[in-house]
């Protein structure tokens, strides 16, 4: 039995080291998407978004949560990343864009960091 459990520990690794892909190759993250793809505000009113990962199988899966965002003007708007969910709130006029980063660690796949930017104007909301 030991020598069987070794074998396929053998035939694993070589498969890896070959590039076998004993995770198909299918399940790799591809990209993100941001909804809504874009914001204009002319109200005070917030917005909230989504992120959703896409994988090279078609598979997706919410991921707003798990991101990293990073406004390019912060005077403009405000981003507020609660238990629930991302709002975005406006706080000036004029226009920024937030940065969108989604890093998936897998054991089979590696790290992949995909990044999407979601461009917000603020029209003298009131």
């Amino acid at each position: 039995m030991k020598k069987l459990t070794v074998l396929v520990v053998i035939m694993l690794v070589a498969g890896l080291l070959a590039g076998c892909g004993i995770i198909p190759e299918w399940s790799v993250l591809q990209s993100i998407v941001i909804e809504p793809d874009g914001i204009t505000f002319t109200t005070r009113e917030p917005v909230s978004i989504e992120v959703t990962a896409c994988y090279k199988d078609g598979d997706t899966a919410i991921v707003t949560l798990e991101c990293d965002y990073k406004l390019t003007n912060e005077g403009v708007v405000t981003l507020d990343i609660t238990k629930d969910e991302v709002i975005i709130a406006p706080v000036g006029i004029g226009e920024t864009e937030v940065e969108v980063s989604y890093t998936e660690r897998n054991f089979w796949t590696g790290t992949r960091t995909v990044e999407d930017v979601i461009c917000i104007q603020v029209e003298n909301p009131n």
